[in-house]
């Protein structure tokens, strides 16, 4: 079977070719995911099918479908998507569309079933076509040889030497009425079998009827002049004269037409025959009287029967067990109204939901005389259309995350500016030595509290996955202390949590924030699946896996964090599913089944592994494994000491007034000399005055301003200073920051909220790199 299968998403089409070979086994699919590639293939290859996403990049399925309908309305058409809806499944439907299928795990099992119906249909239809047009042509060609048919007529000696032809035997002959008289029939018109074998004389009709007086009938193969041939049905008789035989005469007609046309109807009966037992749907003819007239074998494998017991019975009897009609009966309506009715019966002894349409069916006077019955069955149906409504639930849950998730994005820009301020002002006060020691507290808790803000935009970053991994060294251990009082206050009085924390002082590389999320997830989720109260236990661990026990992991060193709970455990058969987006076992409004997809999605940024294992019962154990940070990467201690600064020229372009304020000032305590710029333009004008002057070493710059961006500016002053070093710094950390050309992780970007301690570090570390050339962001 050769498919077309149009996707732009690489993930997608893998998972649909998957479980196409696991369904069909051996097959072609020609994978689509730009509009060349969909001209080339329209252009050069046949396919059985086509299946289409509806969003793509450069146009819609609907667009694919209507050319691919245009060029051949019969090829079958399957749109396969998760962002469609009711109205594009209609309009869908309204330009030739064969099915509609929901992009989601447990939907593609039903696509390899799509495409057998689609398929299937099509060859129906176009049998059922064939069929038709057959008829019809043998109903005109049968009329054309009723008016003209004449039958030949040929008269024989005793020697079967032609005395006499009719024009009719002239013409299906194709000879001249002198080409025939006095030559030997046999030898012109009978003397091979039609397979090309010689026909002997003794067996011959004609020359039968002369040497033993009999009359004959049959069919035989006449041979034409021209060496073709043709079926004639025939009548020899002898003649005789004197009691004795003189001769024969042979009457003839060509059959050869009335052969074709009785093979293509029985044919044809035949095709229709099995066309009406291949219809999956439930078909049947009614009588007047309620009475099964024809069944199709669904119907009959559907009722447990076999055909021919149900022609005659009553359908009410068989149905719906009654010795009468049944109330609402769709067969009476049609009887009585002489159109089309249509209705869902729902009757227990059914055994199923049905959607039954009664059609009329009217002999040549026009009265209706009986009734053809097309009932589905609606279980499969109504189950696509509960998961179709769930699906829609999730769709509108996951456009209620998106506005948070943009929103989040938006005031994070802002917020991040102003929490720079709050936290590097503090930063600048704790630094510089004091004699009030009360001071010095206060200000500990302001900065406290703009740590614990800026942890709040992270937080919702990451809840909106527009957040900057900020990987440093982590200790396992020291983070759940840190978060016992906000643990606890998740936890309701009935649930003890007991802590076994022996990870030691070994840190992971990883983002803190993201960790306290994964905690706090798995956490709730505990919680919840403890709803009479029970134990809590959280533990860390240092282990080492080698090459024998590396559990799907490298082998080294490793943190082990194991949250376990004493809940009501896990059903084995959601068990393949408790990490899928959007799957969740709560009531409505309880969940949004993202919290162990998050877990999921934030251990395997990590390079880590989460593994679980639940009874129902015992309760819910989940392991995950981090990398520990390798030599070098630990973190050296808190210095409370000012960092170490230098004495290089830096530009700082910022355009909040506070945050650029805080910025010169940090630089000029850790005794830079500072140059200050509002915007881009600003910027290019200060570079310009020190250019040749006293030389500028290092351009800070905010990467959004009005006007100018900050990567605008720094093309322009690296096209005049090619070794100029340039450090971005951003409180965005989406994809806006990729359209401008900045790669996050890396030494020449610098995420805000800043500390005084990581502007040190990073202006250290920019200003000390050897010059490698050009360094702008685009080149990053």
């Amino acid at each position: 079977m050769n498919i077309l299968l149009i996707d732009d998403n690489p993930f997608d089409r893998t998972l649909v070719v998957r479980e196409l070979r696991k369904e069909f086994g051996e097959i072609a699919v020609i994978e689509v995911s730009n509009p060349k590639q969909l001209e080339s293939a329209v252009a050069t290859a046949r396919f059985e099918v086509v299946i289409t996403d509806y969003q793509l990049q450069w146009t819609t399925g609907i667009e694919v479908l209507k050319r691919i309908k245009a060029r051949d309305p019969e090829l079958p058409v399957i749109m396969f998507t998760g962002t469609g809806n009711e109205i594009v499944a209609v309009e869908a439907m309204k330009a030739g569309l064969d099915d509609y299928v929901i992009k989601s795990a447990k939907h593609y099992v039903r696509l390899p079933v799509s495409i057998r119906q689609a398929v299937e249909k099509r060859r129906l239809r176009r049998e059922a076509r064939e069929a038709a047009a057959t008829i019809a042509h043998l109903h005109s060609h049968r009329e054309l040889i009723l008016r003209s048919v004449a039958d030949g007529i040929i008269g024989t000696d005793h020697q079967g030497r032609h005395t006499f032809v009719n024009q009719a035997a002239l013409e299906m002959l194709g000879y001249q009425a002198d080409e025939l008289i006095g030559r030997d029939s046999h030898k012109l018109w009978h003397h091979s079998r039609r397979d090309g074998s010689p026909y002997p004389a003794a067996d011959c009709p004609v020359h039968a009827a002369i040497d033993k007086g009999e009359t004959s009938r049959g069919k035989d193969f006449f041979w034409r002049r021209d060496g073709s041939g043709f079926v004639a049905e025939f009548s020899s008789s002898p003649v005789e004269e004197g009691g004795r035989n003189i001769g024969a005469v042979l009457v003839f007609r060509d059959v050869t037409e009335q052969d074709r046309v009785y093979e293509a109807l029985r044919r044809a009966e035949h095709e229709w025959e099995h066309t009406f037992n291949s219809i999956s749907d439930f078909v049947s003819v009614h009588d007047r009287n309620y009475c099964f007239v024809k069944v199709n074998k669904a119907l009959a494998d559907f009722l447990g029967k076999k055909p021919e017991e149900l022609i005659g019975r009553h359908c009410h009897e068989i149905f719906h067990g009654l010795a009468h009609c049944w109330p609402t009966c769709p067969h009476r309506e049609a009887l009585m109204l002489g159109t089309a009715v249509s209705r869902e019966v729902n009757d227990d002894k059914i055994g199923c939901p049905l959607q039954i349409t009664a059609s009329p069916i009217y002999d040549d006077q026009g009265e209706v005389v009986a009734t053809v019955h097309i009932a589905r069955d609606l279980t499969a149906a109504k189950k696509a259309e509960s998961e179709r409504q769930a699906l829609q639930a999730q769709l509108f849950q996951a456009q209620k995350m998106e506005c948070v998730g943009q929103l989040a994005g938006g005031i994070a820009h802002d917020f991040n500016n102003y929490l720079s301020t709050i936290i590097g002002f503090s930063d600048l006060i704790l630094f510089k030595p004091t004699d009030i020691p009360s001071i010095i507290e206060k200000i500990k808790q302001i900065r406290h509290a703009g740590e614990r803000s800026a942890n709040l935009v992270r937080q919702l970053l990451a809840f909106s996955r527009k957040q900057i991994l900020e990987m440093e060294p982590v200790v396992l251990d020291t983070l759940i202390e840190r978060l016992q009082k906000m643990t606890n206050r998740l936890l309701r009085e009935n649930i003890a949590v007991h802590y076994a924390l022996h990870g030691g002082q070994q840190p992971v590389m990883a983002d803190p924030t993201q960790i306290e999320q994964i905690l706090l997830n798995l956490v709730v989720n505990a919680r919840d699946a403890m709803p009479e109260g029970g134990t809590l236990t959280i533990r860390t661990a240092a282990i080492r896996l080698d090459e024998t026990t590396t559990d799907n992991l490298p082998a080294g060193d490793y943190q082990e964090l194991t949250v376990a709970d004493t809940g009501t455990g896990i059903a084995d058969e959601i068990k393949p599913r408790i990490f899928e987006p959007f799957f969740t076992t709560k009531a409505k409004g309880e969940g949004t089944g993202l919290g162990l997809a998050t877990v999921y999605g934030i251990v395997a940024q990590h390079q880590g592994r989460i593994s679980f294992e639940s009874h129902i019962g015992p309760g819910t154990t989940f392991r995950i494994l981090l990398p520990r940070a390798k030599s070098g990467q630990e973190r050296s201690g808190q210095d409370d000491r000012l960092p170490a600064g230098g004495n290089e020229r830096i530009l700082v372009v910022e355009d909040d007034p506070l945050t650029g304020e805080m910025i010169r000032d940090s630089l000029a305590a850790m005794g830079y000399e500072v140059l200050a710029a509002a915007n881009g333009e600003e910027g290019l004008r200060v570079f310009g005055e020190h250019e040749k002057k006293d030389g500028i070493d290092l351009v800070l710059t905010d990467v959004f301003m009005p006007g100018m961006s900050g990567p605008e500016m720094v093309e322009q002053i690296k096209r005049r200073n090619p070794a100029l070093k340039a450090l971005f710094m951003s409180g965005y950390s989406d994809e806006r920051l990729a359209r401008q050309g900045i790669v996050e992780q890396t030494a020449h970007f610098l995420g805000k909220p800043l500390t005084l301690r990581k502007l040190a570090d990073k202006v250290r570390l920019v200003l000390d790199e050897a010059t490698g050339g050009v360094d702008n962001g685009k080149d990053l």
